[in-house]
C-alpha cells in the first residue's frame, strides 16, 4: 500500500516506520531528519493556555436554555477544614456529605419547580421491583 502525504517532511519518515507508529511520531521523525528540531527538543511538550480563545469556544458551544430544560442545580455546602480531615479517610462520612448535598439540591429544585407551576409528584409505583 502506497501512502502519500502532503507534508514532504513526513514522506522520508515513512520509509523506515513500522505500521504501529503513530502519525505524531512520524511528524517528529520527519522534523528531526529535516533538522527543524533537535533530539532534546523532541521531548519537550509546550502547553498553551489561551484563556480568551477558550472562553470564545465555550460561548460558541454553550446552549443558553431556560432552567426547566436542563434542571441545573449547584449546592454550596460549606465543610469546615476540621470536618474535611475526618471525611478524607471515612467512606461513610463522604457518602453522608454527598447525601446532604443531593438532598438540599433536590429540595431547592422542587421548590423552584413548584414556583413555576410544575407538579412534582412521585409515581405510585416508584418503589416497584422488576
Amino acid at each position: 500500500m502506497q501512502i502519500v502525504l502532503e507534508n514532504p517532511l513526513l514522506q522520508d519518515a515513512l520509509e523506515d516506520v513500522d505500521e504501529d507508529d503513530t502519525v505524531a511520531e512520524m511528524e517528529i521523525t520527519g522534523a528531526l531528519k529535516a533538522g527543524k528540531i533537535s533530539e532534546t527538543g523532541a521531548n519537550i511538550i509546550t502547553h498553551v493556555n489561551n484563556v480568551a480563545k477558550l472562553r470564545e469556544r465555550l460561548e460558541s458551544i454553550q446552549k443558553k436554555l431556560p432552567w426547566i430544560e436542563n434542571l441545573d442545580v449547584t449546592v454550596d455546602l460549606k465543610i469546615s477544614a476540621d470536618e474535611m480531615k475526618t471525611i478524607v479517610n471515612d467512606n461513610f462520612k463522604q457518602e453522608m456529605v454527598f447525601y446532604k448535598q443531593s438532598s438540599i439540591g433536590a429540595q431547592q429544585s422542587i421548590a423552584r419547580l413548584r414556583s413555576m407551576g410544575v407538579e412534582t409528584v412521585r409515581p405510585e409505583d416508584y418503589f416497584a421491583r422488576w
